[in-house]
Order: structure tokens, then C-alpha cells, then sequence
């Protein structure tokens, strides 16, 4: 397989402009589909790519019997034939460079409509056939230090929902405390109350519209500073 400099160089930029034309929701699919032949014939890519559909049912031939029989060759952007389309099938690629190998991810996400976006939580990209996932499965980088119960290593949507439960938490349990403080019931610190209870608000707004691992250490050492300061004290 070659792995020349400049093949690896032309294919990322490749790579990065056909991302772009993927994950365009205004495109239809056969825009995208003369999009990216285009791109591709313009590039400077040399390429020997070739994606082979086969059928999963098993064949017999001359007593032999198969289960990746081809049933149709792309050498190009393309979507199966109607005619094929009620048949389980698997794709088989081809791949003698790192530019066929990016052609053929291309190729795979384009035909079965995924699009590559990144995590909400962990900023990492990912592939996904529907907008409404927005967390990749991965572990998340997240280690919530501020708990003495050590949190275990999770992936991105099971964190970011017991995160922002444990903040929400804390945050209750700090504001009940602070409200029931003798100091603030007496009126003597009850303006001091009504601004940490918004910037709690704040905070809490911020976490759950950007769940990101850097917004869970802001919250969490907001809090903490709050609860050693004790501005709500006279």
C-alpha cells in the first residue's frame, strides 16, 4: 500500500472538503453525489478505488458455496441500482493507497447517509446516520474530581446525564443550605442569596446547553468556591 507524504497530505484535504459536502442538509443526494465526483476528478489524488456490493445470501457454484458474491462494481460515487436495493448487502472495498482507503470511508457514509459532527460532550468527531444522536460512544474524558465518590469511566451521553445530575444536586443542597442560613432568613444577606441563586441558574444553563468536560470543572469549582467563601455571612 502506498503511503507517499503527499498522497497522505492530498487525501486529508480531500477527506475534510468531502466531510463538508456529507454533512450539507440543504444538498440532495444526487447534488452530493455529482459534488463529490467532481471533487474527486479534481483532486490530485491517484487513485485505483473500487467499491465491490456483494449479496450476504449464501450462492452455490460448481458445488462451491459463497457468501460475498458480487452483484454490482463502483469505481465512482455512486448509489445502488434500484434493482438491488431490497437485497441484503455488504460492501467490499479495494483500497491500494491511503487515498483509496479515504475514498472508500467517503464512498460507505455516502451511500448509507451518515454524517460526521462532533461529540457534544467530548468535542471529538464521530459518524452518525441521524442529527438527534449527539454523543459518540466513546469513553469520556471526564473525571469528576470534585466528588469523593470516584465516578467510573462511562461514555459521553451516560456522564454528561449522571454529571448534570450530581451538579444539579449539589447546587440544591448548597442554595437549601445558604436560604435556611440564619443570616439570610433574617434579610441581613438575602440579596447576597438572589445573586448566587441566579449565577447557580446561569451556571446550570451553561451545562446542559454545552455539556462539555471544561463547563463540569467551571460548575463544580464555582460551587466549591462559593461553599468555602460563605459570603452569605455576616
Amino acid at each position: 500500500m502506498d503511503y507517499g507524504v503527499e498522497d497522505i497530505r492530498e487525501s486529508f484535504k480531500f477527506l475534510k472538503c468531502a466531510l463538508e459536502l456529507l454533512n450539507a442538509s440543504n444538498l440532495s443526494f444526487f447534488k452530493k453525489e455529482a459534488m463529490l465526483n467532481v471533487l474527486r476528478n479534481e483532486s490530485k489524488l491517484r487513485l485505483n478505488f473500487q467499491a465491490n456490493m456483494c449479496d450476504t445470501e449464501v450462492f452455490e457454484a460448481d458445488g462451491v458455496k459463497s457468501f460475498n458474491r458480487p452483484i454490482s462494481c463502483f469505481d465512482k460515487f455512486s448509489k445502488p441500482k434500484s434493482n438491488v436495493e431490497d437485497i441484503d448487502t455488504w460492501f467490499e472495498y479495494e483500497c491500494l493507497s491511503v487515498s483509496d482507503m479515504v475514498v472508500a470511508i467517503i464512498h460507505y457514509y455516502m451511500v448509507y447517509g451518515f454524517k460526521v459532527i462532533p461529540c457534544k460532550h467530548c468535542g471529538r468527531v464521530f459518524a452518525t446516520q441521524s442529527l438527534k444522536t449527539v454523543y459518540c460512544n466513546r469513553i469520556s474524558p471526564y473525571k469528576n474530581d470534585f466528588s469523593q465518590k470516584k465516578s467510573r469511566p462511562e461514555p459521553c451521553k451516560d456522564t454528561v446525564k449522571r454529571e448534570i445530575q450530581f451538579l444539579r444536586k449539589k447546587k440544591d443542597r448548597l442554595l437549601d443550605r445558604i436560604r435556611n442560613s440564619s443570616d439570610v432568613m433574617r434579610g441581613y444577606t438575602e440579596d447576597v442569596y438572589d445573586k448566587l441563586r441566579q449565577e447557580c441558574s446561569q451556571y446550570m444553563d451553561l451545562v446542559i446547553k454545552a455539556p462539555t468536560p471544561e463547563n463540569f470543572e467551571k460548575f463544580n469549582y464555582y460551587l466549591e468556591c462559593v461553599a468555602q467563601k460563605k459570603e452569605w455571612k455576616r
